[in-house]
């Protein structure tokens, strides 16, 4: 594709014009790309430093995790991964002797999400007031509620390491599911993207050597 961008098209056109003849429409396009990308590929590294300079400026860690939540269906790999980590680590804590606080201050800070690491360390002090977590996971809506019901079961029980486990299992498999579920449609769409793309680039390419060899 770079190859018939940067180096063919330019050559035929270049032919084509020695002619006195107008490139067909379809041929003016991938020129038009041609440049475009000639262009990009130069001024790549400016880019590249602008862009790095303007995430530091206006884009903070905090703001990028915001849009990341907000990303149909990818925000949904996110949050599971991230419920899974902290389920994971929560149940390990307390199953090694923790009291509820203490594990819930260590294991929010495996969020890597700064938006989620915030709301979930207002927990805690409430937690030492002798709150229940899941009246408070369900008041602030932090967790979807079938996750809450199964905290709730295991407070009720004295099995909060056990549902933590079993949280952080159910979040593991569903992260899988759907990174699954995407990988199953990229590849197909890819190829068929690809070969459109190829398809009509070699098609723009090849239309102004057809044209002068029929005239």
């Amino acid at each position: 594709m770079i190859v018939i961008m940067n180096v063919v098209v330019p050559t035929i056109t270049k032919i084509y014009t020695q002619f006195g003849k107008e490139l067909p429409p379809a041929t003016k396009f991938v020129v038009f790309i041609s440049r475009v990308s000639s262009f990009f590929i130069k001024t790549l590294p400016a880019f590249l430093l602008i862009g790095f300079l303007g995430k530091k400026k206006f884009l903070t860690k905090e703001k990028i995790d915001r849009i990341r939540l907000k990303i149909p269906f990818f925000n949904k790999v996110h949050l599971f991964s991230q419920y899974s980590t902290w389920g994971n680590t929560m149940g390990l804590l307390l199953k090694g002797g923790l009291t509820l606080d203490r594990a819930l201050e260590i294991a929010n800070k495996t969020f890597s999400n700064t938006v989620l690491r915030n709301e979930f360390e207002t927990l805690v002090q409430d937690v030492r007031k002798g709150k229940s977590l899941s009246s408070l996971l369900h008041k602030k809506k932090l967790l979807p509620e079938n996750t809450v019901q199964l905290i709730s079961v295991g407070e009720e029980t004295a099995q909060l390491p056990e549902m933590f486990q079993l949280i952080s299992d159910i979040y593991k498999k569903q992260t899988e599911r759907l990174i699954s579920i995407f990988l199953s449609y990229l590849e197909p769409v890819t190829l068929i993207i690809l070969s459109v793309l190829i398809g009509f680039f070699v098609f723009a390419t090849l239309l102004p050597i057809f044209s002068l060899s029929v005239k």
